[in-house]
């Protein structure tokens, strides 16, 4: 994974482009996924789902936050 090359141990995605695969991957990889661009309740929630490790976002207050550690 090239963000393990260059020592990242995060990567920020747009919202549209995370997937579990992704995640999976990533994780595997020990590399953590940021995600950017969810800016509506669904669109947070299905990142928790994929086990995104931080939503960066307008509306903080609105993630819906579970005992998983999503910052």
């Amino acid at each position: 994974m090239e963000a393990r090359k260059i020592h990242a141990d995060m990567i920020k995605v747009r919202n549209t482009f995370v997937t579990p695969v992704l995640v999976d991957f990533a994780h595997r990889h020990g590399v953590g996924i940021y995600a950017w661009g969810a800016e509506n309740l669904s669109d947070m929630q299905d990142m928790v789902d994929m086990g995104v490790d931080a939503i960066v976002c307008m509306f903080p207050d609105r993630i819906p936050v579970r005992s998983r550690g999503l910052t």
